[in-house]
């Protein structure tokens, strides 16, 4: 496909929810979130040492939730569990699902 570097006309403009927003609401214009500067952050020497990150160490649950899986006939119930160090170097995300032997259609 090629199409021709040239100028075109009848092209509208893109319309930002942001800018139509602020157009019917002007009032909005003036709200922001206050965000302190790096030198306001009240940080203690023990914050700022040097130290060596371990991943491992810092494993945690990120997110947890229910599932329902399915495979051709058959339907299983399990959880999803997402952990992640803070800074995400190391991720393991797992399903685990089980169905039951009454659910099971024998042929």
């Amino acid at each position: 496909m090629f199409i021709k570097n040239a100028e075109t006309e009848g092209v509208s403009t893109i319309d930002f929810l942001g800018n139509a927003t602020i157009a019917k609401y002007p009032e909005l214009a003036d709200w922001e979130l206050s965000m302190q500067k790096a030198q306001e952050i009240p940080l203690s020497e023990e914050d700022l040492e040097e130290r060596t990150y371990k991943p491992g160490k810092l494993f945690g649950l990120n997110s947890a939730y229910p599932v329902v899986v399915s495979y051709k006939n058959f339907v299983g119930v399990g959880y999803h569990l997402n952990l992640s160090d803070p800074l995400n170097f190391r991720q393991l995300d797992m399903t685990m699902s089980y169905t039951p032997k009454e659910w099971l259609e024998y042929r």
